[in-house]
């Protein structure tokens, strides 16, 4: 079972669409079902941090909804930053 934490700035319908039991394929055999979706407005890595630190326990499955490329995650570091969170 997992949680789903969706940047609704770039997928607004993934929180309804992860919301209605779908399963999420998660490598070649298997897949993960999601039990909540949580929205994330305005999102940065800290504000995700704080809500999986908020949301999960150990052992949860976490699947984040965003935009990305192939270095990662596209958002901003902070909430009052401009400055981008990147894989190094």
């Amino acid at each position: 079972m997992a949680i789903a934490f969706v940047d609704t700035g770039a997928h607004r319908a993934a929180v309804s669409w992860y919301s209605s039991g779908c399963p999420e394929p998660a490598g070649t055999a298997s897949a993960l079902i999601v039990t909540r979706s949580i929205g994330i407005d305005d999102i940065s890595l800290g504000k995700l941090l704080d809500r999986i630190l908020s949301s999960a326990s150990q052992g949860t499955d976490l699947i984040v909804v965003g935009h990305g490329r192939e270095t990662g995650l596209s958002m901003r570091l902070l909430p009052t930053s401009q400055v981008r969170a990147a894989r190094t």
